[in-house]
């Protein structure tokens, strides 16, 4: 049985504010975009039918270097918790010392591919 996830996680608007001093530590914005994200996915599954006990083992974890540098661009990873599946999203510290993606179609792109293997994993397949 094929089930569509809704495209709920379409447009993620991933902008995140962090707190500046020299290095950047991003860990509270990746903290909040990790909430935003699987709050999204369990949404989307349990909209897809998926039952609440089963989308619970579904979700995204997104990993971010702990030292970054303002304006220069760095991998995050984007990583299924029950399919394992992961991409790596090039995302940087803007001019207003927030946590964005280099290019937010990349980033909304490698959340759909986790929903989808997250999904799979959800309905079985």
């Amino acid at each position: 049985m094929n089930r569509k996830i809704p495209a709920a996680l379409a447009a993620v608007g991933a902008v995140f504010a962090i707190a500046a001093c020299g290095g950047y530590d991003p860990t509270e914005a990746v903290n909040s975009l990790n909430k935003q994200l699987n709050d999204q996915l369990q949404s989307s599954l349990q909209a897809a039918g998926v039952s609440s006990s089963v989308a619970s083992q579904a979700g995204l974890t997104v990993k971010c270097p702990d030292s970054v540098e303002k304006g220069q661009s760095f991998d995050c990873s984007v990583t299924g918790k029950a399919s394992g599946e992961s991409v790596d999203v090039p995302m940087e510290i803007n001019d207003s010392d927030e946590l964005v993606p280099v290019a937010e179609e990349k980033l909304n792109s490698a959340v759909q591919t986790i929903t989808e293997a997250e999904a799979g994993k959800s309905f079985g397949q």
